[in-house]
């Protein structure tokens, strides 16, 4: 045996079987929606919470010398609730490319440290969101108003989407046969 079967039968055996369609994304799109999260919470953070909570006074909230005490009783609302949101916004983090392939469906993140994500067909759940796009995952996905905490656990940390548009892809004309493959593999689809 030569060096070239070794390595032909070693990558056999150990590399990844060739990927039937692959969904490459715009990563641009995913590292400014990453930055607007971080800076969203920087503002909210140290503009508007923590200088209320030093001294209970409202007009210390960011800018402090412009703007009513109306408006920023508003601004320290919103900082509240998108803090209380802010779970569900993990998955703006986790965007990547989608690589499907004859026996599973792989993210492969654009943030390196961020760990690739494998769905395989035999555990596959969809669920479609009215016309947006379709949430993968291996798990059953509950109603998000009988359990929100455990709805948000699965989509953001155990689940991935893919958008029914073509609008961040490099190469949209794959989305429609991808849809189509991922559709007629599922164990289970739903909508909501």
């Amino acid at each position: 045996m030569n060096i070239g079967e070794a390595t032909n039968q070693l990558c056999s055996t150990e590399c990844p079987e060739k990927p039937l369609i692959v969904l490459k994304f715009k990563p641009w799109i995913s590292y400014f929606c990453m930055i607007a999260v971080l800076m969203c919470s920087v503002l909210f953070s140290f503009g508007t919470i923590v200088p209320y909570m030093a001294t209970f006074d409202f007009n210390q909230i960011w800018p402090a010398n412009s703007g009513g005490v109306g408006k920023k009783i508003i601004l320290f609302i919103l900082s509240w609730i998108f803090w209380l949101y802010s779970p569900t916004l993990i998955s703006v983090f986790i965007g990547g490319n989608v690589y499907i392939y004859e026996k599973f469906i792989e993210l492969r993140p654009f943030l390196p440290f961020i760990k690739k994500r494998i769905v395989y067909f035999d555990e596959l759940r969809i669920r479609i969101r009215k016309g947006r796009g379709m949430l993968l995952t291996n798990l059953v996905i509950p109603i998000w108003w009988k359990s929100p905490y455990l709805y948000w656990k699965i989509v953001s940390l155990y689940g991935f989407g893919i958008p029914f548009s073509t609008a961040g892809l490099k190469n949209p004309e794959s989305l429609s046969l991808a849809i189509e493959l991922v559709k007629a593999r599922a164990i289970s689809i739903s909508n909501f």
